[in-house]
C-alpha cells in the first residue's frame, strides 16, 4: 500500500491486488468493494495533465510501479500515470479510498482568524466615502 493523494477529504492509496483482499469473487466484501470502485471513479474522472505537472505525484506513482512490478520501465509522467490507469483497468492494482487521517492537536489562533480565500478577512464589498463625508 502506498498514499497516492489527498483528495475530496479522502486519502487514497494504490494497493496491489495480492495485497487488497475484498473476498471472494461471488460475495465480495461491501466495504472493500465500494471503498476500491470510488477509488478507481476518482481516478477515472481526473484529469490526466493536471496530474503530470504534480512532480511528487508522479514520482510516488513510478516508485510504486518500480517497486511492485520489476520489469517496469521508467518513462515520463505520461507513461507513468498511464501505466497506473492500465494497471487498475487490468485489476493488478486498486485505487482505495480510505478515511482521512486522524489528526489531532490544537490550531493556533492566528490561522483560524486567516482566511483561506485569497487571504481577504472581510469579504464585504468595499466602502466609498461619499461626496459628502470627505
Amino acid at each position: 500500500m502506498a498514499l497516492l493523494t489527498h483528495y475530496g477529504g479522502c486519502r487514497y492509496t494504490m494497493d496491489l491486488a495480492n495485497d487488497y483482499r475484498m473476498g471472494s469473487l461471488t460475495d465480495p466484501d461491501p466495504e472493500k468493494k465500494a471503498a476500491a470502485d470510488a477509488g478507481r471513479k476518482m481516478l477515472d474522472a481526473v484529469y490526466p495533465d493536471i496530474w503530470e505537472r504534480n512532480a511528487e505525484l508522479v514520482r510516488c506513482v513510478e516508485d510504486f510501479l518500480v517497486a511492485s512490478f520489476p520489469y517496469y520501465p521508467k518513462g515520463n509522467a505520461h507513461h507513468t500515470l498511464a501505466a497506473l490507469r492500465r494497471s487498475v483497468r487490468k485489476g493488478d492494482v486498486y485505487i482505495v479510498e480510505r478515511a482521512p487521517e486522524p489528526r489531532g492537536g490544537l490550531v493556533a489562533p492566528q490561522s483560524r482568524l486567516q482566511s483561506e480565500f485569497w487571504g481577504v478577512d472581510n469579504y464585504d464589498p468595499p466602502r466609498y466615502a461619499s461626496v459628502q463625508e470627505r
